[in-house]
């Protein structure tokens, strides 16, 4: 049957039942249905799949003969296919405009779970057995409410290359402060200890919060503050990160992106690599926006590989409007990489060079500043090439 043919029959029923019809129902529990010239009640006598038959009141307002759609309680949407006098055949428009009412998210309160974010005591296990059930019942969000969290305990994770840290970031979880120097994170582990890690995992992210080390301590290889390895889709925004070794450090993963965060006081800001001899081989679609990276040992931004393997390059790294500032090297970096990008961003003040592309293939450079550099400000050596 043609959905032509379904309609006229169905419009046919309708009219047939509606003389014998002894109950009637309103449409929306008893609401008011409404067109786009105003409020019109409808009796419903049938429903079909995305078809429904409504029954016009008689001493109630007409719908206007150009009406073409009527809106039925909420975000519930028709056209009008079908009418008559009385009768009306209305389908049911699915558009985005009619979006799904949002779910309530799932919050899990790190003090529910005995975080006291007095600075004193250690948070961590409390955090991670937040970050435990948010997972173990499907994902959400843990929060972290206005406080100085400090993180001692550690944990190690993933087999290939295990990784240790305070926090371990499952699947599904995203990790929410109170906003930048409102909660705060203070990194006290043992070396090699990062605040936050993630290992295979999907769909993480952390937001709203900083984190700090000891500036004695930020030398020590290993104490990052987010270190990712073979994530896949993670979203980091707003989060202030002082005084570590790597402040974001994303090795092999991809969909990740950062937006609003701020590195200060590393040896490597962000850092965006793989590693061919595991499982975090590939890197890419990877997208930084309106991050700062100052005062690092080294770079500001990185994005690179270089073991001379043509098949092993970071790949799809998009730099929008990040800035980089008195680094003890060159603001950004990237070497054996292959169709990146550096799109209106600024380096200024940097020791060495203001842009340094090194054996990449098809890198866009546009719109971007470098004032004030102890180098040039772009510089591109080794055969690179790049698209302006």
């Amino acid at each position: 049957m043609t959905a032509l043919s379904a309609r006229c029959a169905l419009f046919s029923l309708a009219v047939a039942l509606a003389a014998i019809l002894l109950t009637t129902m309103i449409v929306a529990g008893g609401a008011s249905a409404s067109s786009a010239q105003g409020g019109v009640r409808f009796t419903v006598v049938k429903r079909a799949a995305d078809y429904v038959v409504v029954k016009r009141h008689a001493l109630r307002l007409t719908i206007r003969r150009d009406s073409r759609v009527v809106k039925v309680g909420g975000a519930a949407r028709y056209e009008v296919v079908e009418r008559t006098r009385t009768f009306y055949v209305l389908k049911r428009l699915t558009t985005s405009a009619d979006p799904p009412p949002p779910a309530s998210p799932a919050i899990w309160n790190v003090a529910d779970y005995g975080a006291l974010g007095n600075g004193v005591t250690d948070d961590a296990g409390s955090i991670d057995a937040a970050v435990e059930a948010c997972a173990a019942a499907g994902g959400g969000t843990v929060f972290l409410p206005a406080g100085t969290y400090r993180l001692v305990q550690g944990t190690t994770i993933g087999d290939v290359r295990p990784l240790y840290c305070n926090i371990p970031i499952a699947s599904g979880v995203t990790i929410q402060g109170a906003g930048i120097g409102q909660t705060v994170l203070q990194g006290e582990g043992i070396s090699s200890c990062s605040v936050f890690g993630a290992v295979l995992q999907t769909n993480v992210g952390v937001r709203d919060l900083s984190i700090v080390m000891p500036a004695a301590e930020h030398e020590t290889t290993g104490k990052d503050g987010i270190k990712l390895e073979g994530v896949t889709y993670g979203a980091f925004t707003n989060v202030s990160m002082e005084n570590m070794y790597i402040a974001t450090n994303c090795v092999g993963c991809r969909n990740i992106t950062y937006t609003g965060c701020v590195a200060t006081g590393a040896v490597q800001g962000f850092s965006i690599t793989l590693n061919p001899e595991t499982a975090y081989a590939t890197c890419g679609s990877i997208t930084l926006t309106d991050c700062e990276a100052s005062s690092s040992d080294q770079c500001g931004f990185y994005a690179f590989w270089n073991d001379g393997n043509d098949t092993h390059r970071v790949a799809s790294v998009t730099f929008n409007g990040c800035y980089a500032h008195d680094n003890a090297y060159s603001g950004f970096y990237s070497n054996w990489s292959t169709h990146c990008t550096w799109r209106d961003c600024v380096s200024d003040h940097n020791s060495s060079w203001g842009f340094y592309l090194e054996r990449s293939k098809g890198f866009l450079v546009t719109s971007c500043r470098a004032t004030g550099n102890g180098e040039t400000g772009f510089a591109y050596p080794n055969g690179s090439t790049r698209r302006h």
